[in-house]
């Protein structure tokens, strides 16, 4: 069972190649054949992509580069790299092309794509923003900028038709 002789089944921590059995790599606690590829981390690392990485909090990835945890991207609660969301913060969401949809105050709810869909007061929902006042040619009418009842939204202005 130690280092150098004939084995069959090796420790935890070592892999057996024609009866012999060798250390895994460290920091690997469990590993294949070659050693280096690791099954098991010590505590305090996750596996990913057979190497241990440190565990990250919430909103950060291991950046195997700078050897340290990296902030996700901008509503991301977990992520493959800075760019890449696996999961949103917001749960309602799912990451859209590796992106989260972000709801920054005073929104209070975001649709799908992350556009506004009801702002907290005294702010007031315009075309999928929230406003501290309303544009020159609308009106603040139950929390919304709205067009006079004679004309229609249209790129951002109220116009008398589409």
């Amino acid at each position: 069972m130690d280092f150098g002789v004939c084995a069959n089944i090796c420790l935890e921590n070592q892999y057996v190649v024609g009866g012999v059995c060798y250390n895994c790599s460290y920091p690997c606690t469990k590993c294949l054949r070659t050693g280096n590829y690791c099954l098991a981390c010590p505590q305090g690392m996750q596996v990913s992509n057979g190497q241990c990485t440190v565990e990250c909090p919430l909103g950060k990835y291991y950046d195997s580069e700078k050897g340290q945890c990296s902030a996700c991207s901008q509503g991301c609660a977990t992520c493959l790299d800075s760019s890449t969301c696996l999961t949103c913060i917001t749960q309602q969401y799912q990451p859209i092309s590796g992106a989260c949809p972000f709801c920054p105050s005073p929104c209070q709810s975001c649709s799908h794509d992350g556009r506004c869909l009801q702002c907290s007061a005294p702010a007031l929902l315009f075309n999928g923003a929230c406003l501290t006042s309303c544009p020159f040619w609308a009106s603040p009418s139950n929390g919304m900028c709205i067009c006079p009842s004679t004309q229609v939204l249209m790129h951002d202005h109220c116009v008398n038709d589409c």
